[in-house]
């Protein structure tokens, strides 16, 4: 993946002895973009799940963005959590830079992805002017990249059309 210049730096994990540093950094960055400044996707205002609070007092959507596994036993994932910078951008972002359609899996979400579906935020648009944070995430095999792209072309609403260039990239990422 060649991550493009538009694109914020990752948050870069490093250990100084406090295994919480890096979360409490993350934490920042979250509550910086969507609760102390507001996100907006195609002018609508992005809105986080708040509660439950995680047994750190922490938000609902931002352990979403952050974790992997079932509540209540989710695990920071260092690949997810280094790129939560990025959510904001990604939504923030219009053709060709993203691509957006309603997943087929999913009822009405919609997701918003880079054009070679290396990264994925999914939204679920609300009725009055706004948009639910659902979860977001890198996409590393090529296999569910490719099947991101297969739901995109067979996607019944689509929401910005696919650049002709673009296509899901047949090498995992590199880090």
């Amino acid at each position: 993946m060649t991550i493009p210049l538009w694109l914020p730096g990752r948050a870069p994990y490093v250990s100084d002895g406090d295994p919480d540093s890096f979360e409490r950094l993350l934490y920042e960055v979250y509550l910086d973009a969507f609760v102390r400044n507001e996100t907006r996707w195609r002018g609508n205002k992005v809105i986080v799940r708040r509660e439950p609070l995680d047994a750190r007092g922490r938000h609902w959507s931002f352990a979403h963005l952050t974790t992997v596994g079932k509540e209540p036993r989710r695990k920071l994932d260092i690949p997810r959590a280094e790129r939560l910078p990025w959510v904001k951008a990604v939504l923030e972002a219009t053709a060709p830079e993203v691509i957006t359609w309603t997943q087929a899996r999913a009822g009405h979400h919609l997701a918003v992805a880079l054009p070679d579906f290396s990264y994925l935020v999914v939204i679920d648009p609300m009725k009055r002017n706004g948009a639910f944070l659902v979860t977001a995430y890198p996409i590393h095999k090529p296999s569910e990249r490719k099947e991101l792209a297969q739901d995109y072309r067979r996607a019944g609403e689509l929401v910005a059309p696919l650049p002709p260039a673009a296509a899901p990239s047949a090498a995992a990422e590199v880090d």
